[in-house]
């Protein structure tokens, strides 16, 4: 421990002056940690304590802290912060103290958790809260059933520092200066933020992201910014997360502003230690040479994709175009424009004529990936297609010839939805020749060594390089919800998390080092607690249907739910009825 200088100073003020002005002055204290931040008022009346123990005031869950690590007190209008004789001390501005007096501004280090106080100012934006990324996680997942049901844009920022490398407490204010109320940001790591923007798309995220880095020039550290938009850069927490942390990576200060809007797609080598996963790849040999349709059926984040890809590099087409189509991520207006192109002033704002992805693929191979989410009207015009091999451009009546192989992909099951007439037979068995099921990353745990070893190697970021056995084992017990693309952003985060060159257990997520998700149970399955959450929300809306006799709104009421809230999560849940029950 170092010594203590701030106990030998005085104050400017007499005791009189210090207590009258310490009636009207107000300081705050922010405990910056790697699941977010803490604001705590502080007053005369009370300490706040530190640590990892249960009954500390704030409980920092790392091994770094001990159990009672520091006190802050609040004494006649100065804050003073003790250590509580902890293991690896106490830092005010990288000195090690016993107990010293603190000014607003000044950084105390309490293992990985850094403390600041601030005299309290109700229009300091840097006051605002800021989550932890678990907590913006789930809060991205509620906007996205939000934002989804009523056919709104949501945008995604990632804003870090670069030249120099500095903790976001020290320029965040930059950033929440830009903000509205409604936006909320997380703390993806000690040098990046998270920021979510409801019903905001990429001129908006453009034009903030300019601010920024412009602002950044002027005041450093200098600011990169990656961007990304429901519905076009992914339909779920963890696809978007990957596109917006792999566009914030190739922001560069030269092109200080990366977008998945032209992100490349990713391609890996399939791993298949799994045996599951072995047999799936064999079955890809053996159709890749074929020019069968194939149906390609999985989880979300199981790699739906990259199975499309391998399917089109080693067949005959491998040379001619392979396009992709994300049927749930765009507007049902502009879906057959897409596919098929259009003429020249078809409708409003087509100023020129295009081609679509169909005549744009002649000779090679499209993928309709999320196929489930094609409406009533695509899949007629689609069913015509491969019928006659040719498509019609919007607003044209010529017909144009196209030699193209179709895979399409889902993670719904597209025959329980033809009985209500959701998805038409006659269109499933069109483009189900062959189904291949990739399986769930909990069903090929073998797979996840390897795996993890992979995302450690592609990690850009300066960090840890390998991961300890016990981590490890933490990975390969829990469920994976979100399958190989949440793997793969769990490890990136840790990579940059991690203290020294390995992964601990303490560099993971809380929800997987707590220990219970993924844990098998005989007779009960998994205990990841997002898959039994939504276990038990499909089962209740499924018991009040029923209850209701299948009608939709007589099921919202009794669940105080809006009807098109109730409409997307039966879809989104796949609740299908009796035949004989059709669903009002």
């Amino acid at each position: 421990m170092g010594t203590n200088e701030g106990e030998r100073q005085t104050l400017p003020l007499s005791g009189t002056s210090s207590f009258l002005l310490g009636q009207y002055r107000r300081f705050t204290l922010l405990i910056y940690h790697r699941d977010g931040v803490e604001t705590i008022p502080l007053d005369r009346h009370r300490s706040v304590v530190v640590g990892r123990a249960p009954s500390a005031t704030v409980r920092v869950e790392h091994s770094t802290l001990s159990r009672h690590h520091a006190r802050f007190e609040l004494r006649d209008a100065q804050v003073w912060v003790e250590d509580l004789g902890s293991t690896n001390g106490t830092k005010v501005n990288g000195e090690a103290i016993t107990r010293r007096r603190v000014a607003p501004g000044q950084d105390i280090t309490l293992g990985v958790a850094t403390a600041s106080v601030h005299e309290w100012d109700p229009g300091n934006p840097q006051l605002q809260g800021v989550l932890g990324h678990e907590q913006f996680l789930d809060l991205l997942g509620d906007e996205l059933v939000r934002h989804r049901t009523f056919g709104q844009q949501l945008g995604l920022l990632m804003v870090q520092a670069r030249e120099p490398v500095l903790p976001f407490q020290k320029w965040s204010h930059l950033v929440q200066a830009q903000l509205r109320p409604v936006d909320r940001v997380g703390l993806y790591s000690p040098d990046t933020l998270e920021v979510l923007m409801p019903h905001t798309g990429h001129s908006r995220l453009r034009e903030l992201a300019g601010e920024l880095v412009k602002t950044s020039k002027i005041q450093p550290p200098r600011l990169v910014c990656g961007t990304a938009v429901f519905p076009g850069s992914g339909g779920t927490p963890e696809a978007l997360l990957s596109g917006l942390r792999d566009a914030t990576s190739r922001a560069s200060l030269r092109h200080p502003v990366g977008s998945t809007e032209s992100a490349p797609v990713e391609v890996l080598d399939m791993v298949a230690e799994a045996p599951v996963m072995q047999d799936l790849l064999r079955s890809v040999e053996r159709l890749a040479r074929a020019t069968i349709p194939v149906l390609i059926c999985g989880e979300t984040g199981t790699g739906k994709e990259v199975i499309a890809r391998a399917l089109h590099e080693k067949s005959p087409r491998a040379r001619r175009p392979f396009r992709c189509v994300n049927c749930g991520s765009i507007p049902e207006s502009l879906l057959e424009s897409i596919l098929f192109g259009h003429e020249k002033g078809a409708f409003t704002g087509a100023d020129r004529r295009t081609s679509g992805v169909f005549i744009d693929a002649e000779g090679g191979t499209v993928l309709l990936d999320e196929v489930g989410e094609l409406s009533a009207a695509a899949q007629a015009a689609l069913l015509r297609v491969l019928e006659t091999k040719r498509v019609c451009r919007v607003g044209s009546t010529e017909e144009v010839e196209v030699d193209v192989r179709l895979l399409a992909a889902t993670h719904r099951d597209l025959e329980a939805m033809c009985p209500s007439g959701a998805f038409r037979y006659d269109l499933l068995y069109r483009i189900n020749a062959v189904t291949l099921t990739v399986p769930a990353l909990r069903d090929r745990v073998e797979d996840i060594p390897a795996l993890v070893e992979r995302f450690i190697r592609e990690s850009e970021d300066p960090g840890a390089r390998r991961i300890d056995p016990e981590a490890m084992q933490l990975l390969q017990r829990f469920a994976w919800p979100g399958n190989v693309r949440e793997l793969r952003n769990v490890v990136h985060r840790s990579v940059v998390l991690a203290e020294g060159d390995s992964i601990t257990v303490d560099d993971l997520p809380r929800h997987i080092r707590g220990g219970s998700p993924g844990i098998e149970i005989p007779g009960e399955g998994t205990l990841d607690l997002k898959t039994r959450m939504r276990q038990f929300e499909g089962t209740l809306i499924r018991q009040a249907l029923e209850a209701a006799g299948w009608s939709r709104p007589d099921a919202a009421r009794e669940l105080g739910l809006p009807l098109r809230t109730l409409a997307h999560k039966i879809k989104m849940h796949g609740i299908q009825p009796p035949r004989e029950e059709p669903l009002a």
